[in-house]
């Protein structure tokens, strides 16, 4: 057997959910490469959360998870929501291929029969913030005025205080309820994140908004699709399922998701490998000499007078228990 290639990597600027040493892209990049995590990458990974990756001069490889377009004068190459074709330059890799994401996904797949026996509740909402558009916030209280919708996030709650962090946790909340919303914080072609799976696993009927392809990818019999509907009419029609036992049954019985499980995670390992598989210097895509150095400083301003204060409010705003505060300086700030 032929020695693998040695490679150095580094991942900056994401959340904490995702380890250095411990993440999906080492899985994939150590069935064909030597790994190392190392401070002097070949290949930096980023996400959307800072601007330590304009520190480094390496190969880039930004993942997103959030409703946001990769700029690829900053980045070699980029894995995000947004159904776009860029060459070699860009995978589509929704955060619901994240671990432990990923496993709600494979419940999904592998659903048994529903037990309704256990449904004693009507709805959940699970929601740390309230950032996204205020749909869901608009649906929240429209239905409510038709039952008690069970708020168990940090946002709007109802139910004596937050149920905690994590997938276990959320499950054991939704799992007692016939609905669950599972609506984006945006509406954007391409743009699914875990919701609908998490509501799926617990055998919960989604209460969905946001992807307009959503129904490319998932059962339209299976879920309830509020992309085209008014506040008004989205209420309207979850109380035709909830007081059709008939109809209720029909939808958690019907097949979920349509996609490709297997070949997204194919697709997912072709595309590291043909990035690490080339000769360092021919696997640079980004102009590096004008307007990427150009987007960089631009990048670096923002950074420095922009974002930096912004967030110290937000961050300000949270601590004090204000947070509506930091809502308004966001949409300001947005608007």
């Amino acid at each position: 057997m032929s020695e693998k290639k040695k490679i150095k990597v580094k991942f900056v600027d994401f959340q904490d959910s995702l380890k250095e040493n411990d993440n999906f892209f080492i899985d994939s990049l150590k069935k064909n490469f030597d790994v190392e995590v190392s401070d002097d990458p070949d290949y930096l990974f980023f996400g959307a959360y800072g601007y330590k990756h304009l520190d480094y001069d390496c190969i880039r490889i930004m993942w997103t998870i959030e409703n946001y377009v990769p700029d690829f004068n900053i980045c070699d190459y980029a894995l995000a929501y947004d159904i776009i074709e860029f060459g070699d330059r860009y995978l589509r890799f929704p955060f619901f291929l994240n671990r432990p994401e990923i496993e709600n996904v494979r419940k999904t797949i592998e659903r048994k029969p529903i037990d309704t026996s256990v449904k004693t509740d009507f709805c959940s909402f699970v929601v740390s913030n309230e950032w996204g558009d205020d749909y869901r916030i608009r649906l929240f209280h429209e239905l409510s005025k038709y039952k008690k919708v069970d708020s168990g996030g940090r946002s709007l709650n109802n139910i004596g205080g937050p149920i905690g962090m994590g997938l276990d946790k959320k499950f054991e909340f939704d799992v007692t309820h016939k609905f669950s919303f599972a609506l984006e914080n945006a509406q954007n072609r391409g743009y699914t994140t875990e919701k609908i799976f998490d509501a799926f696993a617990a055998g919960c009927i989604p209460i969905y908004w946001g992807d307009p392809n959503i129904e490319e990818e998932f059962n339209p019999k299976s879920f309830i699709n509020c992309n085209d509907l008014t506040v008004e009419e989205a209420v309207e029609k979850i109380k035709e399922v909830d007081q059709n036992d008939e109809l209720y049954h029909a939808m958690l019985n019907e097949p979920t998701f349509l996609g490709d499980l297997d070949k997204y995670l194919q697709d997912f390992d072709d595309f590291l490998f043909n990035i690490c598989n080339q000769p360092l210097e021919k696997a640079y895509r980004r102009d590096r000499i004008m307007k990427g150095k150009t987007q960089e400083h631009q990048y670096k301003l923002i950074n420095r007078f922009y974002y930096k204060p912004y967030f110290f409010l937000i961050k300000v705003a949270q601590k004090l228990h204000i947070e509506f505060i930091g809502r308004k300086i966001y949409h300001f700030i947005r608007d």
